[in-house]
This record gives structure tokens, C-alpha cells and sequence, in this order.
């Protein structure tokens, strides 16, 4: 199996979807469900054409403007993030926790954007007086586990 290919094998963190979604103004829409499963299946940051061939391979169809919507809708709730890489395509990862800021990991080999979790993310950066940083992403780049071996 390609190393890169959502397994079945959901990730081992619980995700903060549930807790987020009882929050969430709109309903949960098939396809906002079958976008969140298979986000949450994953660490890896997942493209729209690789959500939607993750869909259809689970035997679940919709168009690509549905998805868009149901991206869009998942972001604004705070449930999903998106990422850009240096390719300049949108990534998006379900979100596992509570915490505003997020680092990722990008493998210059094979391109994959996989997001890290519980990685400490505080700069010591100073902004000038009256700046208020509502959020950071960090990103490093570099060779993952499985383009090192």
C-alpha cells in the first residue's frame, strides 16, 4: 500500500469533531460526514481530489462543488483546517485538539503534509505594540519517516 493512502486504521487520538460539531451552527450533511470520517482516518493533510477519491472508493459519490461546501462549511465551524504546501494546493486535517496553533510537516520527497500534534508551537516572537496574534501555523519541511527509510 502506498504509504500515503488513507488506511482504514482510524488515527489513534481522539478527535475533537464531536465535541466541535455539538457546537456548530448548519447540519451534518452526508457529505460533511463522509469528509470528517475520512479526515479523521488520517494524520495526513488531504488534498480535494484525494478526499474525493477516498469517497468514491468507499463507494460514496458526490460533485466536487458539494465537497467545496461541505470543506468550506467544516473549516468556517472550526472542525477541519486547511494547509497550504509550496505546491499552493489546499490541504485539509481534521482538527484533534483545542489548540489555535498548528505546526505540520512537509516532505519535500513525496510532497505529503501530515499534521503534527502536541508539538509545541510558542515562538518566542514579538509583535509591536496593539498586534494581537490570533493564530500560527508553522510549517517544516523536510523527508518523512517513509521517504527516509
Amino acid at each position: 500500500m502506498d504509504h500515503h493512502q488513507v488506511t482504514s486504521d482510524a488515527y489513534s487520538e481522539q478527535p475533537a469533531a464531536p465535541t466541535l460539531l455539538a457546537t456548530s451552527t448548519g447540519r451534518l450533511t452526508p457529505a460533511r460526514q463522509t469528509v470528517i470520517d475520512i479526515l479523521n482516518a488520517t494524520r495526513q493533510a488531504l488534498t480535494h481530489h484525494e478526499i474525493e477519491s477516498q469517497a468514491r472508493a468507499n463507494g460514496v459519490r458526490f460533485d466536487r462543488v458539494t465537497l467545496y461546501r461541505a470543506l468550506d462549511w467544516l473549516v468556517v465551524q472550526g472542525i477541519v483546517h486547511k494547509v497550504a504546501a509550496e505546491d499552493r494546493v489546499w490541504r485539509f486535517n481534521a482538527i484533534r485538539s483545542s489548540n489555535a496553533e498548528q505546526a505540520h510537516f512537509h516532505c519535500t520527497r513525496c510532497g505529503a503534509v501530515e499534521c503534527l500534534d502536541h508539538t509545541e508551537t510558542r515562538l518566542p516572537i514579538r509583535t509591536p505594540a496593539g498586534y494581537k496574534v490570533e493564530r500560527s501555523e508553522i510549517m517544516l519541511h523536510g523527508v518523512c519517516a517513509a521517504c527516509a527509510n
